[in-house]
């Protein structure tokens, strides 16, 4: 953003123009401050990386000398310059750059700049205590709520034509962006476990922009993990798939649980700042037609566990976010009135997939004590609800508290087992109906059991009752006489299986 991009003039509250300004801040609460001097007035821009410098152990004191420069000869002074995390600078760079800003906003009129710093150790740093007398106090929001809605505003582009309008070749300001749900170039995506289906969402946002430029290279994947993540590390990553990250596409950043605590600064400088610079100089600038998908696991656990001011995560707080909920809590949230758009619950398409299609009608007759022996799939057949399929997918497979992927590894493996059922001629009623009568029943209600068992089965004592609570059905006394019903540990008990051979 240039000056003349910036109409009117930013405003700081309870800051003086003219002269430096020094605010010291808990750790985890530097990043948020430094937004907080921009948001002000929404309509102005987002801070550019010409206004704001954070810092780290690499910055030269010619990076900081230039922030100084645009700060004092600011043409009509409308705009604020913010050093961030000036602490982290070593030194010899400190004391460079202040004897420089001395002499730089001598004899100089109205200006507006702000250096932040983080309290931790702060009796340590030699900007702290050069510039304590113009360290100000300042009144900093604490509440996520704010910062988000002002970023779900500045992330939105202005007239982004719909998916209908692109459909019908209107491409005029086309953005990626278009395949979020509120239009934003920034998604957070996020769980507190693994397996939760964050990938599978990423993949029907590519699907849907892909339905609107085919033969388009719309998704890049960019897998983020440790033991240390650099800024450097980053662009090194987005260098090498710069041909794929052009116009109108989604980056995946894929960020390893071990690592959350190392991206604030770069998630920061990246989506809000839009733009990196490495240490080689190499800069990454976004793009406004590109969709930055971040996708993160945040344990239970770890949300309740005390942890170290600087190693909080603050930045993804305030990040537009959807959350892939727990399958049992996404049946309570489908049995609402109104959907929540900011909770990801079963995928539409993988319900309507044969897959799931086929499972979910033989499972739903088995319930109804159904006859199975006259019924076959019929591949273009759509029965049910997303609801009622989840609820008895839960039922049956054999976990308390599954994740989206036990669900669908519970779903693929039973659908085979059914499909060669249903290929078998010693299963067709046709050709052994009047002799066994009833077998394929039993045979899909022992596949059923089977299924439950390969995925219910516990090693860890203690929780194999409750994780393999049994349903009161019917099947139990067909299937007890056959002493497949009890389950024990897994490398501890028997387990009975079913095979179908090629000759039928």
């Amino acid at each position: 953003v240039s000056p003349a991009n910036v109409q009117r003039e930013r405003k700081i509250t309870d800051l003086k123009r003219g002269q430096p300004h020094l605010l010291v801040v808990t750790p985890d609460q530097v990043l948020r401050a430094s937004l907080s001097l921009y948001m002000e007035d929404s309509s102005l821009p987002l801070p550019t990386p010409e206004e704001m410098l954070i810092c780290n152990q690499n910055t030269t004191s010619e990076e900081v000398n230039l922030l100084w420069q645009r700060a004092v000869s600011d043409p009509d002074s409308k705009r604020i310059f913010c050093l961030v995390h000036a602490e982290k600078l070593s030194y010899h760079t400190a004391d460079k750059a202040l004897r420089s800003l001395t002499e730089q906003i001598q004899n100089k009129g109205e200006f507006s700049l702000v250096i932040i710093c983080s309290s931790q150790d702060e009796e340590k740093s030699p900007i702290i205590s050069k510039l304590h007398l113009y360290r100000r106090p300042y009144g900093l929001s604490t509440d996520p709520t704010k910062y988000k809605e002002y970023l779900e505003k500045h992330f939105v582009n202005e007239a982004q034509p719909s998916l209908l309008e692109m459909g019908m070749g209107n491409v005029h300001n086309l953005s990626a962006s278009v395949v979020d749900h509120k239009g934003s170039r920034v998604r957070v995506i996020s769980s507190t476990r693994a397996g939760m289906g964050k990938t599978l969402y990423v993949t029907r946002m590519k699907e849907k922009l892909q339905a609107v430029i085919p033969r388009h290279n719309s998704l890049v994947t960019i897998p983020v993990h440790g033991p240390i993540v650099t800024v450097d590390s980053i662009i090194e990553c987005l260098v090498q798939n710069e041909d794929s990250c052009g116009y109108c596409s989604i980056l995946h950043f894929d960020i390893s649980p071990s690592v959350l605590w190392q991206m604030d600064t770069v998630l920061f400088s990246l989506l809000i700042n839009r733009g990196l610079c490495d240490s080689q100089g190499r800069v990454w600038r976004n793009h406004p037609s590109q969709l930055y998908a971040i996708e993160v696991t945040i344990s239970e656990a770890h949300e309740n566990m005390p942890v170290p001011e600087h190693l909080v995560q603050k930045v993804l707080e305030i990040l537009p976010t959807v959350t892939s909920v727990k399958p049992k809590d996404a049946l309570s949230l489908m049995s609402l009135a109104e959907a929540d758009s900011t909770k990801i619950v079963m995928d539409q398409k993988t319900f309507y997939s044969e897959t799931f299609q086929r499972v979910y009608q033989y499972l739903r007759r088995h319930v109804a004590n159904s006859n199975l022996d006259s019924f076959a799939f019929d591949h273009s057949s759509i029965e049910g609800t997303p609801h009622d399929c989840l609820q008895i997918l839960l039922r049956f497979c054999g976990v308390k508290d599954p994740s989206w992927a036990e669900i669908r590894h519970f779903v693929t493996f039973l659908g085979l087992q059914l499909q060669s059922c249903e290929r078998s001629y010693f299963t067709n009623p046709e050709f052994v109906g009047d002799v066994m009568d009833g077998f394929k029943s039993f045979v899909v209600r022992f596949m059923i059991q089977m299924s439950r068992d390969v995925f219910s089965t516990s090693s860890l004592k203690g929780e194999v009752a409750q994780e393999n609570e049994e349903p009161d059905d019917q099947e139990h006394d067909v299937l007890q006489q056959y002493e497949i019903v009890e389950r024990k540990q897994w490398e501890h008990s028997s387990h009975p299986y079913l095979f179908f051979n090629r000759d039928g």
